[in-house]
């Protein structure tokens, strides 16, 4: 009997709406101003907690958490905002006449000075209070179980009922927002069906799903018309940091007068076509080439949006051109490579001067050095300081230029950015890839990030993050060589 009248609850909650109250008043979060993202992730944490301590949760919990689920999908599709908003405010009137009757029910338990049963005056009964209908025993005996909660009660679902759902690995948007972003870069991600082939359960599908209206809504992808191909965009702030590196390498060539209006302009390893375009409004003709065909789309979309019709790009590798076969050799004034491995070695080296018939220039990385990924490294995870320095091929380059009889000139280009901002759980993966390597890079590992960030932040909730970055440029004339005779 005792079994037959217990009320299911989890850890001393009645039910969702009583975990949601608590996790709000935990956060001092006004009810009426709830972020649904953030409820979410820790409406699910407590939720792993409990399948932890291997207990049982109710469909009541899991009802709730597929209803937080729902409202942040409306919150990342386009056009669905009056939708969400209906949803919201469905959720805080639930929220809010829950909280009333906890309150009653807080006054209530005061009233009764420590008694469990609340009475009042007796009332007349209407009628001569005689019951003259007849029923079956059983009906009889049906009512009364009832009536002294005796009855047949409907029992929570046995936790077999949702091992298919919850026993199985829950895959964060975040690591898929990140496998998105990579497959982008490499190129292995082919279009929107191609990123649910080798999903290995609904979690994954789900979660997917869920990173890509991620992605779209913050602009860093976009999708096309017919759904199935998808575009990177680079996000705001390493466009910026994209853009002053193309400012900078063209002022440095105009000053060296080597970007005039009948000069023909080669751009090895030419990524979205940045440099290229920048190049194609100065001189005559701008020839781009790069390994991957992805890239190549964005150039030529980026260079229809400007209006640059002078330049062609295409998508080969560099390691196994022939430049000879190809009709390349000596067909540019200036052959320029920036911050790509097509160069590197001896091989790349003697396809760039071979394609050059006055000047090539190469830009590399040297050194960058961030505020937080070093505080981060120290006080967090207690990695020692490690030289930043990053400018082997820059080294190699320039030696092997002076050996070779080549006279190579040297300049550095140094660039340092301050800025403010609100942190983030992508700011926290980003920070996650820099510091750590591959096998530590956990989703533990990032809460640590995120709780650091948060920590940190100043009066009004902003991080305050320095970084300095030094590009090297080596410019030599191919013209310009020192014969082992002389």
């Amino acid at each position: 009997d005792k079994l037959e009248t217990l009320s299911f609850h989890v850890a001393e909650y009645e039910g969702p709406l009583d975990l949601l109250l608590h996790l709000i008043s935990k956060h001092k979060v006004n009810i009426w101003d709830i972020e649904i993202s953030s409820l979410l992730e820790q409406y699910m944490e407590q939720i792993r907690r409990w399948q932890e301590q291997d207990l049982e949760v109710a469909s009541d919990f899991l009802e709730m958490a597929s209803r937080l689920v729902y409202i942040k999908t409306l919150s990342l599709l386009p056009r669905h905002e009056e939708e969400e908003e209906e949803a919201r405010a469905q959720l805080v009137g639930q929220l809010v006449e829950y909280q009333a009757c906890r309150q009653a029910a807080a006054l209530l338990r005061q009233m009764g000075g420590g008694e469990d049963l609340f009475g009042r005056p007796a009332m007349p009964c209407p009628g001569g209070g005689e019951y003259r209908l007849c029923h079956e025993a059983v009906v009889l005996a049906r009512a009364y179980l009832d009536a002294m909660g005796k009855g047949q009660r409907r029992l929570p679902p046995r936790q077999e009922t949702f091992s298919p759902l919850v026993a199985k690995p829950v895959v964060s948007v975040t690591s898929r927002i990140l496998h998105i972003l990579r497959g982008l870069y490499r190129g292995t991600v082919k279009g929107f069906h191609s990123l649910f082939v080798h999903s290995r359960s609904r979690s994954e599908m789900v979660a997917t799903f869920l990173a890509v209206l991620e992605l779209v809504k913050s602009r860093r992808i976009a999708v096309g018309e017919d759904g199935e191909e998808i575009q990177f965009l680079p996000a705001g702030k390493e466009k910026q940091k994209g853009d002053a590196r193309v400012r900078s390498a063209v002022a440095y060539l105009e000053k060296q007068g080597l970007l005039q209006p009948d000069f023909h302009v080669a751009d090895v390893g030419c990524g979205p076509g940045r440099f290229a375009v920048a190049f194609a409004r100065r001189v005559r003709w701008v020839a781009g080439f790069d390994l991957s065909p992805r890239m190549i789309h964005y150039g030529l979309e980026y260079a229809r949006r400007e209006g640059v019709a002078n330049l062609t790009l295409q998508a080969l590798d560099f390691q196994t051109l022939e430049v000879e076969a190809a009709g390349l050799r000596r067909a540019f004034d200036l052959v320029f490579s920036s911050l790509t491995p097509a160069v590197h070695g001896q091989a790349g080296l003697e396809k760039m001067m071979d394609m050059s018939r006055a000047y090539c220039c190469n830009i590399t990385h040297l050194y960058h050095r961030n505020s937080i990924c070093r505080q981060l490294q120290e006080e967090v995870f207690g990695i020692p300081p490690v030289s930043p320095w990053g400018g082997r091929w820059f080294y190699s380059l320039f030696n092997l230029l002076l050996l070779r009889g080549y006279l190579p000139q040297t300049s550095y280009d140094r660039q340092l950015e301050a800025r403010r901002f609100v942190p983030s759980q992508d700011y926290a993966a980003m920070l996650l890839e820099r510091v750590l390597p591959p096998a530590e890079r956990t989703e533990k590992n990032q809460a640590r990030i995120f709780a650091w960030l948060q920590e940190h932040t100043d009066g009004e909730g902003m991080l305050t993050e320095t970084s300095e970055a030094c590009y090297g440029r080596i410019l030599w004339d191919v013209r310009d060589r020192i014969s082992e005779a002389g």
